[in-house]
């Protein structure tokens, strides 16, 4: 006999059922009164509890246009159970009409007059794992369209690319005949070859994105195929695909019909006829048919999407193909319903061996008549729900009754009723749930589980499962816990669902990212900013944190644009927008700056709804000016090439008079090649060098040939002209490679840069100076010996005219003493020539001595001053202060410099004007200048001024003494601390002489 005490009574069962997470309802009576509906049913109809008790057709008017009283009302009088899968049903929420996708069913729960007593509505939202599919369905779309637009770039630039080749190969012509005649053009076909690789980079980068879209057939976790043309050659498929034919990767290539023989006549082929002949997508659900398995075909059911791709006014170019294998869940299913029947006639046969017992124990059944109904329907609730349902029993966890959706829940037989549940499933050991179970019975608080994984062992296989569920601890009559109901539901498909869409989210971000075009997704009618990849940033010279912001927001300067206004037409009609050569204003690096760019705005549309914009963009400013650029240089090459052919022979007639020059004044010309060292030289200059004809030599042999004394001035002379941009000549001994006799050179060069700044060549010309320079050795030996002569009877003559001066002075012969102070300076100038000319013979055999001290400037400058100012009447000399000013030089030696300096000053610039001379640091140098309010020196004279014996020859130069040597000692003194000399000057305004050394 059933112990009364360890029943709870059938309310309590009832309440404890309804707080299953799962929508929960009983309805009674023909009208469908609703007797109870728990909270998880309330928000399923978006109703309160004020509907308890009332009719379901006035309860929830907006279902009586649809099929659901229908089939309540048939399942109560039928008695037969109706379960429906993946069901639409139009629900008022907050005030709107949603859509929302259930499993539910409507079990008839029958009294003992075998007629229907209560209606047990159980349901599930399955939206979540409906969702997917059109996820799926909708990304699919997206990434199919954004293909095709990646694949209309690819062939618009693959065209352009065709007009430039084209263009650049006759521009290419007309340069090779020019190149040499004319820069400017060579420049011009420069830029050509640089735009044309600009494009063939885009090309190369849309040719990866295509690759990357098939990439994404590959690794899809579901059956992918495509098939093209009208006999279905097999394009694509992917191993899932294959391995669902029984078939390896030879047959891509082959038509469908013929890979898979073994379908026809099969609906399979029926789908794609109906996609091929409405030219719309279309699925089918649970299409039976053969699958291969270890070597054999059986039979399996699939999910088949088939899409259509390439629609035109020409046809249909292919369908593709997505089928997901449903067989295991489909079969769960027949053997569910197989199982219900089974049940459904054991139930049958329990009453009639319940109605002979009641015959023969009617006094049992009145004693226990209440005991007997809560126990029943407790029972008979649990093993009829459709909800998964167990109860266990004490400590041990006692399987106490199992309904057949808890034991395929966890791939058991009914034989494991009875048992613990740790001896029943052993695969819960090291998992938290007989913990969890074990603290919901010592605590009695009920313990509700959401999306949890458990490890489960079916056929020998443990799987991962997701499952929501209760455990609600049940009371004994002593106020503790005597048993745990379990109320479960396997969402493992609903996690599984989101984890494709997020998988699916996760790769059309990546196709975003990875994209070779700019692109930028929008969402909403603020046009929120909800994805944007690195070229996009880029092409708006923004950076992440425009991430989640309106768009202008984060960029305001679209206010007003066209583009801009287009994205909300595009968003409200959901019509589909290019742009091309399209001018767009937008902030860069700070400026406004106008660019033009093709662009496609792709609605977003998400279950039927639009809910976004994509946005590609491309940038062809680039394209555009170039377009622009090619008309105009087309035209200007027209002209030139009219007028080259003008120029021509002009260009050759100078050609011939320049080669005329250089063999007159027998000049040796050269260039070397700086990038190879490779010299171009002339006949002459080998003759000058001593090479034979057939000779070539680089920069490196060119040197080496020079004199070790004069081989670093040489390489400085080529780097100075290098760094300088100027023009170097340079004096110089080289052997030649004959062995003859050394030579004297004087070579002039300079450097070549193209229009890009880049250095390509030296040119220049050399002269054999070796006769030039001997007649300057023996000048230069007659001038020391002379200036040696003259020195000893110039002292001597001196000291007369001194004795003379003396005796004259003592007799007061005015005359005589006017005269001999004349000799006097006369014989001073003259002495002052001859050491001039015994300096620069020490210069020019190197026996000038540098005798360097640390001094400041600022004492020797005061020292001048002192110095010069009294012995100058007929010009006001001005010295500027000088600050302290550290060298490391030649006291003596800059001090002849400025004497110097100073002395041409005066002899240059007329009585009563004004000479200055001033003293700075600048830039770690001491800067030294004499400025004249002079005649002023020409452009053509400034360059030779300090050459050795270099006068100017005009009238006023004419009266003024000097050889030419004062500037050229000057110069070889500066240069020799390291410092340079140069001069200013204007003609009619005066110049002003400087020279600069390194301070200390």
């Amino acid at each position: 006999m059933i112990n009364a005490r360890n029943i709870v009574p059938a309310a309590e069962m009832l309440d404890i059922l309804f707080k299953s997470p799962n929508a929960t309802a009983v309805y009674s009576g023909e009208e469908l009164t609703i007797i109870t509906a728990n909270a998880a049913m309330l928000r399923l109809y978006g109703k309160d509890e004020s509907i308890i008790g009332k009719r379901f057709d006035q309860a929830i008017p907006k279902f009586n246009n649809q099929a659901f009283l229908g089939i309540l009302k048939q399942v109560w009088s039928s008695g037969e159970t109706y379960l429906a899968k993946d069901n639409a049903a139009t629900i008022e929420v907050d005030g709107k009409l949603t859509v929302f996708y259930l499993d539910f069913e409507y079990r008839a729960i029958l009294g003992q007059d075998g007629k229907t007593s209560y209606i047990l509505h159980t349901a599930f939202e399955v939206s979540e794992r409906i969702a997917p599919w059109k996820g799926v369905e909708e990304k699919s779309r997206v990434e199919k369209q954004l293909n095709e637009e990646l694949m209309s770039i690819k062939e618009e630039y693959q065209a352009t690319n065709e007009d430039l080749a084209a263009l650049n190969e006759k521009y290419q012509a007309t340069n090779e005949e020019i190149t040499a005649l004319n820069e400017e053009l060579e420049s011009i076909n420069q830029q050509l070859r640089e735009y044309q690789e600009k494009l063939e980079g885009i090309n190369y980068n849309l040719k990866e994105s295509e690759a990357r879209f098939r990439s994404l057939i590959d690794i899809a976790p579901v059956a992918i195929a495509v098939y093209r043309g009208p006999d279905m050659l097999i394009e694509e498929a992917n191993e899932h695909m294959l391995a669902i034919w029984g078939q390896r990767a030879e047959v891509i290539g082959k038509s469908i019909h013929l890979a898979r023989a073994d379908l026809k006549g099969h609906d399979y082929f029926h789908i794609i006829e109906q996609v091929i002949d409405h030219k719309i997508s279309h699925t089918e659900y649970g299409v039976r048919g053969p699958v291969a398995w270890e070597g054999d075909l059986i039979n399996g059911y699939f999910d088949v999407s088939c899409k259509p791709v390439a629609i035109d006014e020409e046809g249909l170019s292919g369908v593709v193909i997505v089928v997901n294998d449903v067989t295991e869940k489909t079969l769960a299913l027949i053997r569910q319903e197989e199982t219900n029947e089974e049940m459904a006639a054991i139930y049958e046969e329990m009453s009639v061996s319940n109605e002979e017992l009641m015959e023969s124990q009617v006094l049992l059944r009145e004693l226990n008549e209440v005991l007997n109904i809560s126990e029943g329907r407790f029972r008979s609730m649990i093993e009829q729900s459709p909800v998964a349902m167990s109860s266990l029993k004490g400590e041990e966890m006692v399987i106490e009754v199992a309904n057949d959706a808890v034991l395929d829940i966890w791939g058991k037989e009914r034989s494991i009723v009875g048992l613990p549940l740790a001896l029943a499933l052993p695969e819960l050991d090291g998992q938290d749930f007989l913990d969890i179970l074990a603290n919901v019975y010592q605590t009695g608080t009920p313990f509700y589980g959401k999306e949890l994984k458990a490890s489960l062992s079916k056929n020998g296989i443990v799987s991962d499962h997701f499952l929501n569920f209760v455990y609600q601890p049940v009371a004994g009559s002593n106020g503790l816990t005597d048993s745990i109901l379990i109320v479960a539901n396997e969402v493992t498909e609903q996690v599984m669902a989101r984890r494709i869409i997020e998988e699916s989210e996760r790769k059309f971000r990546n196709l975003i990212e990875q994209a070779a075009v700019a692109i930028i997704v929008f969402r909403g009618d603020n046009l929120i900013i909800d994805a944007v990849n690195p070229r996009m940033l880029e092409l708006l010279d923004k950076g992440p944190e425009i991430y989640g912001r309106p768009l202008l927001d984060a960029v305001p300067e679209l206010h007003g644009q066209p583009p801009y206004d287009l994205l909300y037409e595009v968003y409200t009609t959901g019509i589909t927008y290019q742009g091309f050569e399209t001018p767009v204003t937008l902030v860069r690096n700070g400026k406004q700056e106008e660019g033009y760019y093709n662009f496609t705005y792709t609605p977003l549309i998400e279950n039927g709804k639009i809910t976004g914009i994509i946005d590609m963009a491309v940038n062809v400013t680039e394209q555009v000016n170039a377009s622009k650029q090619l008309i105009t240089l087309n035209q200007e090459l027209n002209d030139k090439n009219q007028s080259l052919s003008d120029t021509n022979l002009h260009l050759k007639e100078a050609r011939d008079s320049a080669n005329m020059a250089i063999a007159a004044a027998n000049l040796g010309a050269w260039s070397v090649d700086l990038f190879t060292s490779q010299m171009t030289i002339s006949s002459r200059a080998k003759e000058i060098h001593g090479l034979a004809e057939s000779t070539d030599i680089n920069l490196e042999d060119a040197i080496n040939m020079v004199n070790n004394e004069y081989r670093d001035e040489v390489s400085s002379a080529i780097m100075g002209c290098i760094e300088s941009r100027k023009a170097f000549s340079v004096d110089y001994l080289i052997q030649p490679a004959d062995n003859s006799d050394p030579k004297w050179l004087r070579t002039n060069g300079k450097a070549h840069f193209d229009d890009k700044d880049t250095l390509l060549s030296i040119i220049g010309t050399t002269q054999d100076i070796t006769e030039q320079k001997k007649s300057e050795q023996l000048k230069n030996d007659f001038l020391s010996i002379v200036s040696h002569e003259l020195k000893t009877p110039l002292t001597s003559l001196n000291g007369y005219l001194q004795v003379l001066s003396l005796k004259a002075k003592r007799s007061d012969d005015i005359t005589n003493l006017s005269m001999l102070g004349s000799a006097v300076k006369q014989v001073g100038k003259m002495n002052s020539m001859i050491n001039g000319f015994l300096d620069v013979g020490r210069l020019e055999a190197g026996k000038i001595y540098i005798d360097k001290t640390r001094f400041d400037m600022a004492i020797l400058v005061g020292e001048m001053e002192e110095e010069t100012v009294p012995g100058i009447n007929t010009h006001k000399i001005i010295f500027t202060p000088v600050i302290t000013t550290f060298v490391e030089a030649d006291k003596d030696k800059i001090g002849q410099v400025i004497t110097n300096l100073v002395s041409n000053a005066v002899k240059y610039s007329s009585a009563g004007t004004t000479i200055t001379v001033a003293c700075i640091t600048q830039e770690n140098y001491a800067l030294v200048s004499i400025k004249d309010e002079g005649m002023g020196i020409s452009i053509l004279d400034k360059e030779k001024l300090f050459d050795r014996f270099y006068r100017v020859e005009t009238t006023a130069m004419r009266n003024i003494n000097g050889f030419g040597i004062g500037l050229y000692l000057c110069k070889e003194i500066i240069e020799r601390h390291h410092g340079t000399i140069g001069v200013e000057s204007e003609i009619g305004k005066g110049s002003t002489f400087w020279f600069k050394i390194p301070v200390a």
